[in-house]
């Protein structure tokens, strides 16, 4: 059974299915500000049916523009923007804006002063001079950010997606490629994070009780000397703490590593005539010379970001929204998951030879990723509007919140009463094999003349109760060598 076209309760807004028109640039604002081709996009967007479309990067200040065609957040555009989002509005789309400063991936005709950045030196890429930012001005940007968001909120925005990826200035601060500093905001991860988590604050203090917020986020910078993917998981994690409603999984620095991002050829003469030649001639002859050597072809693959963003998706409990590749319906519904479910034995006061207005049943779901509300509209559906339903929901060890979470869930859709739900089930952990908490049942406590319980196999539970459930070789492999060790740990332990 599909998700996607489900509706989807992304922090205080509800949308109508599960499709985001990513932020990927439109070059549609002239002078800086919004065009009539801007506002007639998003709103053919919307009118074709997806949940939420996001206007591409606007910069929190005018430091922070990379192209001429980009939007800067400021008061006099806000009724331009007022809008836009009224007409995404009136073709039942949430609107979303992207909210970012690019840092050192700028030059001078572009944003009107010497590019900054985490850490002074050159950006061989732009290529510009780079001047480091003073402590006063970094928390000056974080105002900035806080002030963008409020803008947007005047301006009838939904949701505001803050750009932590792509080599953009967050991300600059977070790559230690890119950060040098020697104080507070360099050095150590937890140093390199503090402009992020800072930015972050403001903005979910500005954003308050009605605005969404989501974060892109690289899962990798793309080349040796940037951040990987177990550091990132770690960044990932903060970004959660900081009460983010939903974090879009990214990868590669667009400067330094641009087929990290996408895949296919780079269009190099697309993007040669579309370059000032009266500012940037010296670029648009080198990107003629070099580019083909500069940005290789990477072959496209169907959704390249989904194993590694499976990765992030094991270590979070957030929503993660996927971009990369997806072209087909079939890989859009991977993506997603699939919700199977059966409903149980029906029981009456009545017996069995007599038949009842009044039914109860037991309706036994699993989950691949979070598609509670997708199950709460089903119920409502099959039940009625007049029925009186009454949940349970099996606990997981060391998940209590998770029950509390899904009992408020369904009470907004329906008549609700928890009820029962089994035990923890607890298994013997053994030293030196890794253990967490799952959230699924085993009959292994049931088996009473084995005293000592150890639950452990093979294959993923991200793709059990599936369609394509499988289990790789490699993985079996590796449940054999970790059953004969179990065996001989616990042979060598026991009298």
């Amino acid at each position: 059974m599909s998700n996607l076209f489900t509706p989807y309760q992304l922090g205080p807004i509800t949308l109508r299915n599960r499709t985001i028109r990513s932020a990927a640039f439109e070059n549609m604002a002239y002078n800086n500000r919004p065009s009539e081709d801007l506002y007639n996009y998003h709103t053919a967007v919307a009118r074709g049916g997806v949940g939420m479309t996001t206007v591409a990067y606007c910069a929190v200040n005018r430091s922070g523009v990379s192209f001429d065609g980009q939007l800067w957040m400021r008061e006099e555009i806000i009724p331009e923007l007022k809008r836009l989002t009224d007409g995404i509005h009136a073709e039942g789309a949430k609107a979303s804006i992207q909210l970012g400063h690019c840092g050192n991936m700028t030059h001078y005709y572009t944003c009107g002063c010497m590019p900054v950045g985490p850490s002074s030196g050159f950006n061989l890429y732009s290529p510009t001079l780079v001047r480091g930012l003073k402590e006063a001005e970094i928390m000056e940007l974080v105002k900035d950010f806080g002030r963008a968001v409020n803008m947007c909120r005047e301006a009838g925005f939904d949701c505001v997606e803050i750009h932590a990826g792509h080599g953009y200035l967050i991300s600059q601060f977070l790559s230690p490629y890119t950060n040098k500093r020697k104080d507070k905001f360099g050095g150590s991860l937890e140093n390199r994070m503090r402009f992020m988590k800072l930015v972050l604050a403001e903005v979910m203090r500005c954003a308050g009780d009605d605005m969404a917020v989501v974060v892109k986020h690289n899962m990798y910078d793309g080349f040796k000397s940037g951040i990987q993917i177990p550091e990132s998981i770690q960044i990932a994690k903060e970004i959660e703490v900081a009460g983010v409603h939903g974090i879009v999984l990214s990868a590669g620095f667009v400067s330094k590593a641009p087929m990290a991002v996408m895949r296919g050829a780079m269009p190099i003469k697309t993007l040669a005539y579309y370059m000032d030649m009266a500012k940037f001639w010296w670029l648009k002859a080198a990107l003629h010379l070099v580019g083909r050597i500069m940005i290789p072809t990477v072959p496209f693959q169907e959704a390249y970001f989904l194993e590694d963003a499976k990765k992030f998706r094991a270590e979070l409990k957030c929503p993660l929204i996927y971009v990369g590749g997806l072209v087909s319906r079939a890989k859009m519904d991977e993506v997603l998951g699939d919700t199977t479910w059966n409903i149980g034995r029906l029981v009456s006061d009545n017996p069995q030879n007599i038949l009842s207005e009044n039914l109860t049943c037991r309706v036994y779901f699993r989950t691949t990723f979070e598609s509670d509300e997708m199950v709460c509209n089903i119920m409502k559906n099959i039940a009625g509007k007049d029925a009186k339903l009454r949940f349970g929901r099996p606990r997981v060890q060391d998940g209590s919140d998770v029950v509390a979470k899904d009992v408020a869930l369904w009470q907004k859709a329906m008549s609700v009463t928890a009820f029962g739900g089994d035990s923890p089930s607890r298994f013997e952990v053994l030293d030196g094999f890794e253990s967490k908490p799952v959230a699924f049942g085993s009959d292994a406590p049931q088996l009473s003349n084995f005293p000592r319980k150890i639950l452990c196999g093979p294959g993923s539970i991200l793709v059990a109760h599936r369609d394509d459930e499988h289990i790789l070789l490699k993985d079996i492999e590796t449940a054999v060598d970790n059953y004969i060790n179990i065996f001989e740990t616990i042979r060598s332990t026991t009298k």
